[in-house]
C-alpha cells in the first residue's frame, strides 16, 4: 500500500470507477482519505462512463462535500 500512495502522490488525480463492491474496499477508503488529506483531485465515474469522453469527465473533480459523502459510504 505505501508504494501505491507514493504513486498517487505523484499523480494528477484519482479516478474512482464505481463498480459493485467499491464501498467495501479498505484500500479505496485509504486512497480517498489520502487524496482528501493531500488535496489530490478525485474523479468519480461508473463503469458505463469508461467509454465516454474522459476529457469532459476529468474536467469536473469532486468537491469537498462530494468527497465526504464518498467517505461516508465506504
Amino acid at each position: 500500500m505505501p508504494y501505491l500512495l507514493d504513486f498517487l502522490q505523484a499523480s494528477k488525480g484519482l479516478i474512482l470507477i464505481t463498480v459493485d463492491g467499491w464501498q467495501n474496499s479498505w484500500g479505496v477508503r485509504q486512497e480517498l482519505e489520502f487524496c482528501q488529506k493531500n488535496q489530490i483531485p478525485i474523479y468519480k465515474i461508473n463503469a458505463n462512463q469508461i467509454y465516454d469522453d474522459l476529457t469532459k469527465i476529468l474536467s469536473y473533480p469532486l468537491d469537498q462535500k462530494q468527497v465526504n459523502q464518498l467517505l461516508e459510504s465506504v
